[in-house]
């Protein structure tokens, strides 16, 4: 099942790279736009267009459980630690892309759409195959998922502080311009990608110590912070940043218009949400071997943010 799920997805996405590439119209099955969707500015990651990175997936999926059925060599816990990261990334990478076309684009994909729901199915036959001897497995990895927790949170709290000083520099002159907007584009990215190492890295780390981890207020204030900085993310960098793009080159005469004010004020109190938030998530991580509840903590945090903003 999970070969042929890997090829219907390599299909999936090389029907878009081969349309794209050659400039010609996809077809949208249901209603959409599927064009606007491939076509437009989130259709590339680091420069690389999606599908590209679609094709490469699908293509390790078909190719590692081809290997699995003949050598008892790719059957090592390593290949499925392996495994287990790359299908959680592709999921939560899917996730991300259906909130692009939700609040973002405001229009569908259907082929996207399908390869998300293909994302999905891998990552669930391989949960539903693998539930007795994955959480050992995980564990057995504990340290490896540990390091990469910590790069995360270390290029998060990198590339926000990048981020936010010059995002804030940037809007003194009620501007922003095209080069300084592929500048944030940027190191938007690379937050995308700690906040992606973080959840991913953060979920290995919890299913093996589920109970414990469960009643643990430095674990469970961490994940609100998490998910508050990718809502956060999302509509500071997704949202809110193009329009500003967009009035600047609207009225580029213009030094100043009420919604551009409304704007600036909103670009600042989230930009101060995401340092804030990223800063709290670094200092809860090092507090190693101290314990703390679950109110006073998030209380703590929410204080933080109002004085932030």
């Amino acid at each position: 099942v999970l070969i042929l799920l890997g090829v219907f997805g390599f299909v999936v996405s090389a029907y878009i790279f081969m349309k794209k590439r050659r400039g010609q119209k996809v077809v949208c099955p249901f209603r959409g736009s599927c064009d606007r969707v491939i076509t437009s500015r989130y259709g590339t990651f680091f420069g690389i267009s999606l599908e590209v990175f679609g094709m490469g997936y699908y293509a390790l999926i078909v190719l590692y459980h081809m290997l699995f059925l003949v050598s008892p060599f790719f059957s090592q816990s390593f290949f499925l630690y392996i495994h287990v990261v790359l299908s959680l990334g592709a999921v939560l990478f899917s996730l991300y892309l259906l909130g692009v076309q939700l609040f973002v684009l405001r229009t569908w994909c259907t082929w996207c759409i399908l390869s998300m729901l293909v994302s999905i199915g891998i990552f669930g036959f391989l949960l539903t195959g693998y539930q007795l001897t994955l959480p050992v497995i995980l564990e057995e990895f504990t340290r490896v998922s540990t390091i990469a927790h910590l790069l995360g949170v270390s290029l998060g709290l990198g590339a926000a502080t990048i981020t936010d000083i010059f995002f804030f520099r940037f809007l003194k002159d009620y501007k922003i311009s095209k080069g300084e907007s592929e500048t944030l584009d940027v190191l938007s990215e690379v937050i995308w990608v700690a906040l992606g190492i973080l959840f991913i890295s953060g979920i290995l780390l919890f299913i093996p110590k589920a109970d414990v981890l469960a009643e643990s207020g430095k674990f469970l204030t961490k994940i609100v912070a998490l998910v508050l900085l990718s809502l956060n993310g999302f509509a500071l960098n997704l949202i809110i940043a193009p329009k500003l793009i967009e009035l600047h080159f609207a009225e580029e005469d213009t030094v100043e218009t009420n919604e551009l004010k409304r704007l600036r004020r909103l670009a600042f109190a989230l930009g101060a949400i995401s340092l804030t938030s990223w800063y709290f998530v670094f200092v809860l991580g090092s507090l190693r071997g101290v314990t703390f509840s679950f109110v006073p903590l998030i209380s703590i945090y929410v204080v933080l943010l109002v004085v932030a903003i």
